[in-house]
């Protein structure tokens, strides 16, 4: 029966198509909890991190992204935090904002290793903004391209 189980489900996840862009800061390691959220609360104090991300800023279209997290400790629970990430793509074109909570169980097996898992519940907000793309039938060939109006 179980050998029946794992093939069944084997077979449901190669239908499975996941796809997903997520912002990455270059020094992911100041921002341990949305790396990872099973480092939240493993400071053993409170933690708050800001981050700033301002990809390829010479060209026009940017991606900016902001990230704040919080997590704190608690003694016999493990850690929980909080996590606000906002991405704009493209001067607003696509704006992502979410807002996570985090819970991590922590086992300690030794002195220096511990185990340690997360779940992360998370709200998230998309938005495209239509008005600024530049499609070619609202090119003119005389006075350029014309913008949309509402």
């Amino acid at each position: 029966m179980k050998s029946k189980l794992l093939l069944w489900c084997a077979t449901a996840m190669s239908f499975v198509n996941l796809e997903a862009q997520d912002p990455q800061f270059s020094q992911f390691y100041a921002n341990p909890v949305y790396l990872n959220p099973a480092f939240a609360g493993t400071n053993g104090c409170g933690r708050l991190n800001l981050n700033f991300r301002d990809q390829w800023p010479s060209i026009q279209g940017t991606y900016v992204t902001y990230s704040a997290s919080y997590d704190q400790h608690l003694n016999g629970f493990g850690g929980v935090g909080i996590l606000v990430t906002s991405d704009n793509a493209a001067k607003g074109t696509i704006v992502t904002n979410r807002v996570g909570w985090v819970y991590a169980y922590q086992k300690p097996i030794r002195k220096d290793l511990a185990f340690s898992a997360a779940i992360e519940v998370d709200i998230e907000q998309k938005s495209l903004n239509t008005t600024s793309f530049e499609m070619g039938d609202r090119i003119n060939p005389k006075t350029g391209f014309n913008k949309l109006t509402r």
